[in-house]
Order: structure tokens, then C-alpha cells, then sequence
């Protein structure tokens, strides 16, 4: 089935906002792009734009060699993928007109990515992610990423947990539970496989600092995981 997902004709693709209340919806044009994971999306106070941040690829991501296990296991075609990009795009319901940045590193795939989950919809500073090929041109080469998007400058906004030939699964933010705690304060759990021994483990880190607090390991052989979920008793 994903493989009838397309490129379109004139090398564009489209938002279409509907508003809530039923009155007319309204389509921005932009830049031609594929994606799987919206990281999270709220109105700019200041200058009333959408702002929609996703994940996306140059090529459809479910198709080639992607999903193929013969060239996944093939250490030049795998090496060789497009890379994920998180990108923010701004719709101006003003004029119609639209722009779009790229806020993650483009020589690094990034993907799996979870902000605060109290910030959802909301304006937001912090994302934490996976991300390949953390040592250029290996795609095995994997880290936790933490992004800041608010301190002007996303280049030097990037912290990350890493581990040689470890290969860690969707991180989740767990916020502090402190009153008046900031964004970006918590820890952030993921489980991480470490290559060469085959043991899975339980993985808590700093979400401020991104420093392990805990690295347990577990019983039996876990590897990549996608979506969990947090839930506290």
C-alpha cells in the first residue's frame, strides 16, 4: 500500500487547515516532502503562524531499500539512505504564504522524537530523539538527542547520550512532577541494546543534562522499540 504513495506532479505538497467552527479551510503550498511523525504543532503568540514541526525524508521512507532486508543488510546500501529531517514549517493564515526551516542536524537521521508531553500544542522549547548515523557515513551509529529550539542558535542546541555500539530505542520525556518545574526538567527513559553483548537495558537519563542516572539490565534479548508510553501508579 505504501508503495502508491507518490511523488506529486508539480514537485510541491500542501497543508489544508480546517478550522473547527466549519468555515472555509484554507491550503498553503510548499516545498515537496514525505513524512511519518509529527513532533508537534501551536500557534505562534506572537505572530499568529501555524507552526507544524515533522519528521520528513526526500523519498517516500516506506518503500527501497528503507524497509528491504536485503539491503539492510548490505553495509553500503544502508549507509546510503536518506536521512530523516526534522523540519518547521510556518503557515501565515494573513496572506497564504509559507516557509519552512530545517531544525535538526541533516547529516544525522532523526526520528522516534518526543517533546514534554505537557507542551503538546503548545509553544515549546525541548525535543528529545533518536538519531542515526551520530558517527558520519555509519548508520549503525546511533544517540539520544536532546534539542533546544529557544536558545537561538539549534546548531549549538543539541546534547546527546551515546554509547558505543549501543542502539537505543524511543526515548520518553517524563516531566518533573515539581511545581514550577521548567520544560525541559525530568528524566528521559528509553531501553538500549548493547551490541556486542546482546543484554537490553533499561536507560534513565538526565533530561536536563542528558548524564545516565540509571542503566539497568533486563531479562531476555529486547531490540528496537517504537512509541512507548509512560504511565505512573
Amino acid at each position: 500500500a505504501f508503495g502508491n504513495v507518490s511523488s506529486m506532479p508539480n514537485g510541491t505538497s500542501m497543508f489544508v487547515v480546517a478550522p473547527l467552527d466549519g468555515s472555509d479551510t484554507t491550503a498553503y503550498t510548499v516545498p515537496e516532502f514525505f513524512f511519518i511523525h509529527t513532533v508537534n504543532t501551536f500557534v505562534d503568540a506572537k505572530s499568529g503562524e501555524i507552526v507544524i514541526d515533522l519528521t520528513t525524508a526526500k523519498s517516500n521512507p516506506l518503500v527501497g531499500s528503507g524497509v528491504d532486508i536485503d539491503a539492510i543488510r548490505n553495509k553500503t546500501q544502508l549507509n546510503e539512505q536518506d536521512h530523516m529531517v526534522v523540519k518547521r514549517f510556518r503557515l501565515d493564515p494573513s496572506d497564504g504564504s509559507s516557509t519552512v526551516e530545517t531544525i535538526s542536524d541533516p547529516a544525522m537521521s532523526t526520528d522516534f522524537i518526543k517533546p514534554n508531553p505537557r507542551v503538546n500544542g503548545l509553544e515549546y522549547c525541548y525535543y528529545w530523539a533518536d538519531v542515526w548515523d551520530y558517527v558520519e557515513g555509519i548508520w549503525g551509529s546511533m544517540a539520544v538527542v536532546k534539542q533546544d529550539l529557544c536558545s537561538g542558535d539549534v546548531e549549538q542546541g543539541r546534547t546527546f547520550w551515546h554509547r558505543a555500539g549501543w542502539f537505543p530505542s524511543e526515548p520518553t520525556m517524563v516531566p518533573s512532577d515539581t511545581e514550577g518545574a521548567e520544560e525541559d526538567e525530568g528524566d528521559v527513559l528509553f531501553t538500549a541494546l548493547e551490541g556486542a553483548t546482546g543484554i537490553t537495558y533499561l536507560v534513565v537519563v538526565d533530561a536536563v543534562t542528558m548524564e545516565s542516572k540509571l542503566e539497568m539490565p533486563l531479562d531476555g534479548h529486547i531490540p528496537f522499540t517504537t512509541h512507548g508510553q509512560f504511565y505512573s501508579w
